[in-house]
């Protein structure tokens, strides 16, 4: 299973309104999408290398697309929907990993949960 084949379930077990998901071009896909319309999240995603134009109801998606096909790159569109958020949270992630490891060390997942939520508290705690 890829990640973008993986990524609708993961959204659905989400139960906070979230307002944005952005993700890479990998996610450019329709399952993807459909899922992030179905629960009214705006889709940072930006399509694909020569991407093509979809049905109506992809809107955004197809005004991506179409600044793509203006400027030649997605460098503008990235810029109006402050997809660079996207770089912010991928350092955070680097950083946990560098700090505290890239694996968990627990089997269960209740106890992979509160190992996960330490490195977090963790870092937070020597940030400040």
């Amino acid at each position: 299973m890829t990640d973008s084949e993986a990524f609708p379930g993961l959204i659905r077990q989400t139960h906070r309104k979230i307002r944005a998901a952005s993700a890479d071009g990998a996610y450019d896909t329709r399952l993807c999408h459909d899922e992030l319309r179905r629960k009214k999240i705006s889709a940072l995603i930006p399509p694909r290398k020569g991407a093509g134009y979809w049905p109506g109801e992809y809107a955004d998606r197809n005004r991506a697309v179409a600044n793509q096909r203006m400027t030649g790159s997605n460098a503008r569109w990235k810029w109006t929907t402050d997809y660079n958020r996207r770089s912010i949270a991928e350092t955070a992630m680097y950083r946990v990993k560098q700090l505290f490891g890239g694996s968990l060390t627990l089997r269960d997942y209740d106890g992979q949960v509160a190992e996960a939520m330490g490195s977090f508290a963790g870092e937070g705690e020597i940030l400040r």
